[in-house]
């Protein structure tokens, strides 16, 4: 047994008549777009007519003109003297750049925020749905007025507020100091990632053996070591560096020694976080 299949119904001729409503309705689409074209082609003809009293010229020529404009931050080379054109794709690439820090850092905040919004922490918690509840419901465009007023009430770029020596706050931004990346800098990254690894070893080694005999580790006082030591003449003045000068000019750097200190207070956070956060498992 073969099924045919169904033939479609006729589509219904439009009748060309007033009393049709499907004719009326082609009608007023009609008219709204010719109305809207002749609106355009109005304002169109307007503008080439001004321009051609004030000698004004149009189109994309002047995209090969000299900017004449300075562009101070930027990732590519430019300079005043570079065209339109590549000044427009300076600022694309810092729109693009501006765009990518701010997704990444927007990401890190709200993640954080959320943590907070549902900790346990009375106070943190509430602080979380406050900023949440204030900043939501403030449209973002007020937002950005808002601080675009704020800055410009700042102090010009000549009479920057110094908060801390080699940072200004202007109505230009904020200023920081900037750090080369060279190989002495990689090796400070790669001293503080092995610092961090070490310490998340230690850290859960104690705890174990913690949780096995129930005897509590501290951590804390290798934390009070490394704030403590780099700023001592053992620091640099021992057997192990007064063989290399290389190694101890490096080792007696204040940003070296700033950055063991800072891995210590790390260390004494863990410390005090694991006493506070510890609950002995029931025997």
């Amino acid at each position: 047994m073969t099924i045919q299949p169904q033939k479609r119904p006729p589509r219904p001729k439009m009748e060309f008549s007033l009393q049709n409503d499907q004719f009326k309705g082609l009608l007023w689409q009609i008219l709204v777009i010719g109305i809207a074209v002749a609106v355009i082609l109005y304002l169109w003809s307007n503008a080439i007519h001004n321009l051609s009293v004030r000698r004004i010229s149009t189109g994309f020529a002047f995209l090969r003109r000299e900017a004449g404009m300075p562009i101070t931050d930027t990732w590519i080379a430019y300079s005043p003297r570079d065209t339109y054109l590549w000044a427009f794709i300076v600022g694309i690439a810092n729109t693009l750049r501006v765009a990518a820090i701010g997704i990444v850092l927007a990401t890190i905040l709200g993640t954080l925020i959320g943590i907070a919004r549902l900790s346990a922490n009375f106070l943190l918690s509430r602080l979380a749905a406050v900023y949440v509840e204030t900043l939501r419901d403030i449209p973002l465009l007020l937002q950005v007025l808002f601080w675009y007023v704020l800055m410009q009430g700042l102090p010009p770029a000549r009479g920057a507020w110094k908060p801390v020596a080699g940072i200004f706050l202007s109505n230009r931004g904020l200023v920081v100091p900037g750090i080369p990346l060279e190989e002495t800098q990689f090796a400070i990254i790669g001293l503080a990632v092995l610092g961090f690894a070490a310490f998340w070893w230690i850290r859960r080694q104690l705890i174990a053996k913690q949780v096995a005999d129930g005897q509590p580790r501290r951590i804390w006082p290798y934390g009070v070591l490394l704030v403590i030591l780099p700023w001592t003449e053992h620091w640099t003045d021992n057997s192990l560096l007064l063989a290399s000068p290389a190694l101890r000019t490096f080792i007696s750097n204040g940003f070296v020694r700033g950055l063991a200190s800072g891995l210590g207070m790390v260390d004494l956070w863990l410390g005090f976080w694991t006493a506070i956060h510890y609950h002995e498992s029931p025997q």
